[in-house]
């Protein structure tokens, strides 16, 4: 065992220790330390990165000296880009509440909390990551372990302590376990002989059109046009079998040319054992060296500057091929690991690929939702909706839908592929359209378009537990231009007769996350401002798409209105669903899908609203919200019979959760009361006999909201993220270009920045400020300069980058835009009232009425505020008559 400490130096009973087995190479980095407790060891691992751990100790919650020579010392690890990085100890931060380590909370005890936001900062500064999610000490985690790659991990566990602190152990791997992918056949479509292909796909339309008038089934046609294109491609596209050479894209020609000559030299002189031939080599093998890290660095630029960022989308960008290899270039450096790793089942590991696979395919399956095929079927009463229209089928609809495919998208079950279905879109379409309309008509479905090849992704928690993945299911690419086309059809005779609820904002045309949370917290603001208390119960479905019942499915589509042959095609799409588990190229058993609503399907998610969308009706007095499984009742709450009034609708929701057989969790329900007063209305609220949790704050549709509708929480952890993810980019990329990295930071970072920034936009100095920190260290990172004198603002007005507070403004002004051209859809229309007086000279057509506010609350939430400054705006602005166009005038009035 070798023992590396570090003794305290005016205490001979403290100091740090860390001890390793002799079976590594180990050795002490003292050029690491500083002057606080800490020691550094770098272990030496064969086949892998090295590993450097840190022993760390912070005496006291206030110590603002040791916290400082872990900067110190951090500063100097972060030149160690391409190792492992450990630091452990008891670090003293017992104001973070860590239940969530990607987004610790700040408790409301804290004391010192500007060391505590100043040691998150320094984490994300680094892109360490904090793994250890339960108390060491009484309630409090003391003792972290910070991590470079926390991907590494496979548990964290809390074991009984020797003194006053419970021990951490952790169980990581820091070689990922390659798994050999078997030699598969890969297509070159791009080198593919399209004029034959065309040709020969012609004379078969011919034969098809003229074999479809007959009485053939639809499944021998799908089946027939499957087999045509599939010995089409194997005739006319290139192919390639993979092996396993990695492949590396920044090797030049001219390097190419450089190991050749190496290589000649070599052989030439193979032998010979002279001075001469030795330096020879080695000015190879440094020109080599000096080429290869040119040629890398300089493909890196060019895949970073391959992301196109559209600035009028705040950020985001437009080029998900560029960002798929900017990501997967990060990957690998990241040493991310890729599959599923050994699983257990009934203590027994399993590590070989098809037994894994259907393991995982058994805990899928396992989570259907049983319906006995005599229990009646609920009532619910006379339908007032009239029947959906007949679908026809257009060709030229179907060839618009092909030339929209991405060709990059994987191929279902039946193999069919993209690229090749919009490559011959012309010739295709009449042949699928054919195919389509018999299907609708005669109401079967071929079988390649029930079967679904599923991917396990982990979630988190332990890797060997097969609960922790989560299916996403590959589908058919055909059936899904044909879900498409009955999908859209449903949904214009939704929206039609206002057959679904006007609060459901999920996968819904001018509804998003945003326009969910602008009503909600502008909701709770009113009510405060009025000084009303609110209740808020947010419910979570356990396994949501999962538990539909096929048979209440399909009756509950007739009661809206969806009958006819366009029932039946759907119940037909519905029986008879298989799915298996693909990984590592190995396929799981075929088992069936017998309930349940596809997920990865178009039609699934507009299937599941059609199922929940008599939820609300259920609940007599509290408002409903809902965005596809999440379900939110809200209540205003003047007395106590309101709480009485709530728990009622909760009891209702329940029996009907039991008619329909869908299933809460009452383990990850919530109340959350926003109190109006220093005397809040208490109640406990009471799910299948289970009193449930009360909260000080909640995470929602991405937002974090506090009872005091304070958004320092939400601070917090919308700047924890991006501040990572810089801190991976500062360690992984660190190429001189400062384009690319700029590049980067706006397609990478920013966006985390700006989510539903409308809703949430600060207004305290201290909120803007932590904000506006983490693109001031972004400058610093593209600008390559960390001096303490250097001038943060010239760096970034130099980047000619806006000020993120205007860029909150300016999206909180644009979506007023949106509101008020109908373009989203926010019911709160009531707040938008045309102004009593309007001088044409002086103000624009469309001023509003201003909103009276008491509270603060109230008055910085986004209506009351953006009204305000709606008003303000020039005529040539709030009057233009398009998005592009109120946008460019937005920031000409900028300008000036």
């Amino acid at each position: 065992m070798s023992v590396f400490f570090k003794n305290r130096v005016d205490d001979a009973h403290g100091g740090v220790l860390i001890a390793i087995s002799n079976e590594f190479i180990c050795t002490q980095e003292p050029q690491l330390e500083s002057d606080g407790e800490m020691v550094w060891v770098k272990l030496q691992l064969v086949g892998s990165k090295s590993l450097y751990i840190c022993a760390y100790y912070r005496p006291h919650v206030g110590d603002a000296a040791s916290l400082e020579f872990l900067s110190q010392s951090m500063e100097k690890i972060c030149n160690q880009r391409n190792n492992h990085v450990w630091i452990v100890g008891d670090f003293n931060f017992p104001g973070w509440d860590w239940t969530d380590p990607q987004h610790p909370v700040l408790k409301p005890s804290c004391t010192y909390p500007g060391l505590h936001r100043q040691f998150v900062d320094l984490l994300g500064d680094h892109n360490m990551t904090q793994i250890v999610d339960k108390p060491t000490r009484h309630s409090n985690t003391l003792d972290l372990v910070l991590m470079s790659n926390e991907s590494c991990v496979n548990c964290v566990r809390t074991l009984p302590p020797i003194g006053d602190h419970d021990l951490v152990f952790v169980e990581a791997d820091l070689r990922p376990r390659k798994h050999k992918a078997k030699p598969r056949k890969v297509f070159l479509y791009k080198r593919s002989n399209w004029e034959k292909f065309r040709d020969e796909m012609s004379d078969f339309k011919t034969h098809f059109i003229e074999l479809a008038n007959s009485d053939i089934k639809v499944d021998e046609l799908y089946n027939l046009f499957t087999s045509k294109l599939t010995a089409c491609v194997d005739k006319y596209v290139p192919s390639k079998t993979t092996n396993d050479r990695k492949h590396l894209p920044y090797i030049t020609p001219d390097l190419k040319r450089l190991m050749r000559k190496r290589d000649r030299y070599y052989r030439k002189t193979m032998g010979q054992n002279t001075p001469e031939r030795k330096d020879r080599l080695n000015q190879f093998k440094k020109d080599i060296n000096k080429k290869m890290k040119d040629c890398y660095w300089s493909y890196i630029e060019s895949v970073v500057l391959d992301i196109d960022v559209d600035d009028s989308k705040q950020g985001k960008c437009c080029n998900k091929q560029g960002t798929k290899k900017f990501w997967s270039f990060l990957k690998s450096l990241k040493s991310e690991r890729i599959g599923v790793e050994h699983l257990k089942s009934d203590g027994v590991l399993v590590s070989e690929s098809k037994d894994k696979a259907n393991l995982l395919n058994q805990q899928f399956q396992s989570v259907f939702t049983t319906e006995p095929s005599d229990d009646p079927l609920p009532d619910m009463g006379p339908s007032t909706c009239p029947s959906m229209p007949d679908i026809i089928i257009d060709e030229d609809g179907v060839k618009k839908l092909l030339m929209n495919l991405n060709p990059h998208k994987a191929s279902g079950p039946d193999h069919v592929h993209a690229y090749v279905l919009k490559e011959l879109s012309d010739i295709i379409s009449p042949i699928l359209q054919i195919i389509f309309q018999k299907s609708l008509d005669s109401g079967t479905v071929p079988e390649p378009w029930k079967g679904a090849n599923i991917a396990p992704i982990y979630k988190k928690g332990d890797r060997y537990k097969v609960e922790n993945y989560r299916p996403i299911s590959l589908t058919s690419i055909c059936c899904k231009l044909m879900e498409h086309i009955i999908a859209s059809t449903m949904m214009s005779h939704f929206d039609t007769n206002d057959v679904l609820y006007d609060m459901q904002h999920g996968f819904r045309q001018g509804r998003s996350c945003e326009t969910q949370l602008l009503s909600l917290v502008d909701d709770l603001a009113a009510n405060r401002n009025n000084g009303i208390q609110t209740d808020m119960v947010l419910m979570d479905f356990a396994k949501a798409f999962d538990k539909v019942p096929h048979r209440r499915l399909i009756h509950k589509l007739e009661h809206y209105g969806v009958r006819g042959k366009p029932l039946a095609w759907i119940q037909a799409f519905l029986t008879g669903r298989t799915q298996r588990v693909v990984l590592e190229g190995e396929c799981s058993d075929s088992v069936p899908v017998p309930y349940g609503v596809p997920q990865g399907t178009v039609l699934g998610p507009i299937l599941f609203l059609a199922y929940i969308n008599d939820l609300p009706n259920h609940a007599a007095h509290a408002k409903v919200r809902l965005f596809a499984d999440d379900c939110i009742l809200q209540m205003a709450v003047r007395e106590p019979q309101d709480c009485v009034n709530l728990q009622h609708d909760i009891d209702n929701i329940c029996s009907w959760e039991k008619t329909w057989l869908m299933q809460f969790n009452p383990s990850k329900c919530e109340v959350m009361s926003i109190p109006a007063s220093k005397t809040p209305i208490c109640y406990d609220y009471i799910l299948h006999d289970t009193i449930m949790n009360k909260v000080s704050k909640a995470k929602y549709l991405g937002l974090t909201i506090s009872a005091n509708l304070s958004w320092n929480c939400h601070v917090d952890n919308v700047s924890a993220k991006p501040n990572r993810t810089l801190g991976m980019l500062r360690r992984s990329l660190w190429i001189a270009s400062v384009e690319a990295k700029g590049r980067a930071y706006m397609a990478l970072v920013r966006p985390s920045l700006e989510y539903a920034s409308s809703v949430w936009d600060p207004h305290t100095a201290d909120q803007v400020s932590r904000v506006e920190a983490v693109q001031r260290r972004a400058a610093r990172y593209v600008c390559n300069n960390y001096k303490r004198t250097a001038s943060v603002t010239a760096m970034i007005t130099d980047l000619e980058w806006q000020p993120l507070s205007y860029r909150r403004k300016t999206a909180r002004l644009t979506t007023m835009f949106k509101i008020l051209h109908n373009t989203i859809s926010v019911p709160h229309t009531s707040s938008l009232v045309p102004a009593a007086r309007c001088s044409r000279r002086t103000n624009h057509a469309f001023k509003l009425q201003t909103i009276a506010c008491k509270t603060n609350y109230n008055r910085l939430s986004f209506f009351p505020r953006t009204i305000q400054e709606w008003n303000e705006l020039e005529p040539s602005v709030a009057e233009a008559e398009s998005l592009s166009q109120f946008k460019a005038e937005l920031g000409r009035a900028s300008l000036h």
